[in-house]
């Protein structure tokens, strides 16, 4: 070998030697094309290094355009970190050292490493993070919170679940819910979490819980399928569904003791009416027997025990009435509009009597409710506002409606006698008079009949009233369901 090729070729003897020893990757990229790889970085991409020679660089690094050859050439040394595309396909992490050629703007030199494990350590120190502030937030909240793994084991419980469930998180965490609660496997929330776990499908319920000490408890569960398993967030509602439940047997105790009532009244009101007659009959034989020989005051005595008997058969007829208002009956829609002009024509005497003048505004025309009922209701209304007129005006009376939410709310208002405060709640009662028969007639039954008419449409009924300055009457009404 000649002496001044020698050092020429101790160079390129070294740069060989580094070229393919060295324990990074090396390779050098001519117009986006591979010149040259060594064995490194070849086995990083499992290729030959023959095999990549004159392939373009995209093959190993597709994102090689944009992030390194974008815009004016990065200096020397600039290192990036890629996606890299092995023979396979398959993608790796690699951090990617890049140094221009000098003197040729077409040479690049980079160095390859492989990225992957510290890829992956920066991935779970930020999926680390994440889980560190989301179970951080669920151990601020009130409700109790809970992941529970593919083998019903507890992974994670919030400080709310521990008192929820009368422990500790230590006593949860890492032991399976058969462990901590023995039968839990057959109850019906277990199936609802094995429904969870085989469909992947969110649930919600309330679960009736027996705790081991005998006790029992409610719990709102909303139930969220998850990678690690189950999560579970709880609400205590103990107290709410043991109210409710209190509310259901006093209701059901109500409904069984107005049932009887209502049964009782019946009966009395109808049996009553068989030894009314007798009696009735009886004071008929007397006066056609013996008329002729009593006296004027025997004749009253008689008008008087005759009158007594007819009051006494309005009281059991008004009674039998009140035990019968909305029973078996179906609800059907109803137009008021109608209700109350049929109403207004069979009192036409009445009105022109009283020379009363009605103002009638838009009713509801379709109300799903009882029609005979909601007759009465208006009737007893506009005959009582009639009847208690003031004896310096005439009567006038205004009925109107408007809506309230899922109600109707209507509204009766005269200019008659008006009601003292004190007597306001006391009208409504059964046989209840605020004057004597002598000065207005009627039984004390008819507003009982308006409260309880309204009150089995899921309504309300009270009045508005001065003395002197007349009464309205307000009354809701819900449309009940058909």
């Amino acid at each position: 070998m000649e002496e001044s090729n020698q050092p020429k070729f101790i160079e390129e003897r070294a740069f060989s030697d580094f070229f393919e020893c060295s324990p990074d990757g090396f390779l050098i990229v001519q117009n986006n094309h591979i010149l040259k790889v060594n064995n490194q970085c070849s086995q990083l991409f499992n290729y030959e290094p023959h095999e990549l020679n004159g392939l373009p660089i995209s093959t190993l690094f597709p994102h090689w355009m944009e992030r390194v050859k974008s815009g004016p050439l990065p200096s020397s040394g600039t290192c990036h970190r890629l996606q890299g595309t092995t023979k396979s396909l398959k993608s790796i992490h690699v951090e990617l050292c890049v140094s221009h050629s000098p003197n040729d703007s077409s040479l690049t030199f980079a160095t390859v490493k492989d990225d992957t494990v510290r890829s992956k350590l920066e991935s779970y120190i930020s999926t680390l993070e994440r889980e560190i502030q989301y179970y951080g937030a669920f151990d601020a909240i009130m409700e109790g919170a809970q992941i529970v793994d593919h083998d019903w084991r507890y992974c994670y419980v919030n400080a709310a679940v521990a008192e929820q469930g009368k422990t500790t998180k230590d006593g949860l965490i890492g032991r399976t819910m058969m462990e901590c609660y023995p039968g839990i496997e057959h109850t019906e929330m277990f199936g609802v979490l094995e429904q969870c776990k085989v469909d992947r499908q969110p649930r919600s319920m309330v679960n009736k819980f027996n705790f081991p000490d005998g006790s029992l408890g409610y719990f709102e569960l909303r139930i969220q399928p998850i990678e690690e398993g189950i999560f579970i967030l709880s609400m205590d509602v103990t107290e709410k569904m043991t109210a409710q439940e209190a509310l259901v047997r006093q209701n059901s105790k109500l409904e069984a003791i107005n049932k009887e009532l209502e049964q009782f009244s019946y009966i009395v009101s109808h049996d009553l009416q068989e030894p009314l007659r007798t009696a009735s009959s009886f004071v008929d034989l007397f006066e056609r027997e013996y008329s002729d020989q009593l006296p004027a005051k025997g004749l009253q005595y008689l008008d008087f025990m005759r009158s007594s008997n007819a009051r006494m058969k309005c009281l059991i007829q008004g009674l039998l009435e009140y035990s019968t208002i909305g029973r078996n009956k179906v609800p059907v829609p109803v137009d008021c509009n109608e209700v109350v002009q049929s109403i207004l024509a069979s009192l036409q005497t009445l009105i022109e009597e009283n020379k009363a003048n009605l103002t009638v505004h838009p009713l509801p025309e379709s109300l799903s409710g009882y029609r005979e009922e909601l007759i009465s209701l208006f009737q007893n209304l506009i005959v009582n506002a009639i009847r208690f007129k003031s004896a310096h005006k005439n009567p006038e009376i205004a009925i109107s409606c408007e809506r309230d939410r899922e109600f109707w709310k209507f509204r009766v208002r005269d200019n008659g006698l008006g009601i003292k405060e004190e007597h306001q709640e006391r009208v409504f009662s059964i046989f209840q008079r605020l004057h004597a028969r002598s000065e207005y007639e009627g039984h004390g039954i008819g507003l009982a009949h308006c409260r309880k008419i309204v009150e089995i449409h899921d309504g309300k009924i009270w009045i508005e009233s001065e003395p002197g300055a007349g009464s309205t009457f307000w009354f809701t009404l819900k449309d009940l369901e058909r």
